[in-house]
């Protein structure tokens, strides 16, 4: 069986919600990052929003005003499949899933009619 596919489009934001409902409560911080073994890229999601048990990643654009230097911004991403961790800050809880982000080109310059 294929790993799950989430796609992110370079230049459009990135969310991904998780629900942690069923997991023990805890102090530490969730955190999520896609990386690729074959181009050493790591890029972190943005400090989370928690709120009623889900947990909501995003992964900026890069586009709007102040984002241009942002290192995990969708814009700067290479197309390509990745692995997803997701985790907390102190390493207790830790899952990965092995090809499942795959970052496509998108043409930014199309106008919707």
């Amino acid at each position: 069986m294929a790993a799950p596919q989430i796609e992110f489009k370079q230049g459009i934001e990135a969310r991904l919600s998780l629900n942690v409902s069923d997991y023990p409560p805890t102090t530490a911080t969730w955190k999520a990052a896609i990386t690729s073994k074959s181009s050493n890229m790591r890029y972190e999601s943005e400090p989370p929003v928690v709120d009623a048990g889900i947990v909501l990643f995003k992964w900026p654009s890069g586009l709007n005003a102040g984002e241009e230097n942002k290192k995990n911004a969708t814009i700067k991403m290479i197309v390509g499949t990745y692995d997803l961790e997701i985790y907390l800050s102190d390493h207790s809880d830790m899952g990965t899933v092995y090809g499942g982000v795959r970052v496509v080109s998108s043409n930014l310059s199309t106008k919707n009619a």
